[in-house]
C-alpha cells in the first residue's frame, strides 16, 4: 500500500481518463500530456469521468525485490 507519506511524488491528472486504456496509453499521458517521464519512479494517479475508478501507475516502485526497471499498475472501483 502507498501512502501520501511515502517517498515517493504522486501526480494527479488534470483530466478524466478511460479506464480501458492501456499501460502504454497512460505513459503517453504521462509524456506529453503531464510532461513528466513516465520512467521517473513517480506515481501518476488516474481518474475517470464520474471518479468512481482511480488507475495508479509508476515505474521502478514494485513491492518484490526484483532487478531492472518494473512497472507496477493499480486500479481500483468504488462501490456504492
Amino acid at each position: 500500500m502507498f501512502s501520501l507519506g511515502s517517498p515517493h511524488r504522486f501526480y494527479l491528472y488534470s483530466g478524466h481518463c478511460d479506464m480501458r486504456k492501456s499501460f502504454d496509453r497512460l505513459c503517453g499521458l504521462v509524456s506529453f500530456g503531464m510532461q513528466r517521464n513516465p520512467t521517473s519512479g513517480e506515481v501518476f494517479v488516474f481518474l475517470n469521468r464520474s471518479r468512481t475508478h482511480i488507475k495508479l501507475i509508476g515505474a521502478g516502485l514494485c513491492l518484490l525485490q526484483a532487478e531492472g526497471t518494473r512497472y507496477f499498475s493499480c486500479s481500483k472501483r468504488r462501490r456504492e
